[in-house]
């Protein structure tokens, strides 16, 4: 009974702690679906993500966000915005080319902004899902811009709107 006992204690503590850092889907309000990256926690306080998640360990940030083409030109206007915000900023654009993560092609920024001694990565990925124009951004301290970029990956392949896109 003593093995039965320690043998259900270590499951049970193994399924808990695996629990806790399995990748769960979330969806919002208007029926868009991710998967959360394993580790990650949902973020509060950012009215224009649809989502947004950080990481503890390095506070590290993505964010989806999107918006709904009144007319075909909003898509050039939405996009052309945020770069100019981050570059009004002061931050510099590192590269640029088309990209594929999972079923999403779209095209890839990576910037960076240094102060202090202390490096910021930035990469953000737009593409058009359905009839909205998204933007997949993520913020990493260099060290952990690596590790970052592969949960960016995995949440821009997971995206999914209810209707299959």
């Amino acid at each position: 009974m003593k093995r039965f006992l320690t043998t259900a204690l270590f499951l049970a503590a193994t399924m808990t702690a695996t629990l806790g850092f399995a990748q769960e889907k979330v969806t919002s309000p208007d029926g868009v679906t991710v998967t959360r990256p394993a580790k990650w926690e949902n973020a509060t306080g950012n009215d224009r993500g649809t989502f947004t998640f950080q990481e503890p360990e390095t506070k590290s940030q993505i964010e989806v966000i999107s918006t709904a083409l009144l007319t075909p030109d909003v898509k050039d206007v939405f996009f052309s915005t945020f770069h100019e915000g981050l570059s009004a900023a002061g931050f510099t654009q590192e590269n640029a080319s088309e990209q594929t993560f999972g079923d999403r092609t779209g095209e890839l920024t990576e910037y960076s902004f240094e102060h202090s001694g202390a490096k910021l990565v930035v990469s953000v990925f737009q593409f058009m899902m359905g009839n909205n124009a998204w933007l997949v951004v993520s913020y990493a301290g260099e060290d952990a811009a690596d590790t970052v970029r592969k949960s960016f990956e995995e949440v821009v392949g997971s995206l999914k709107i209810q209707d299959g896109d």
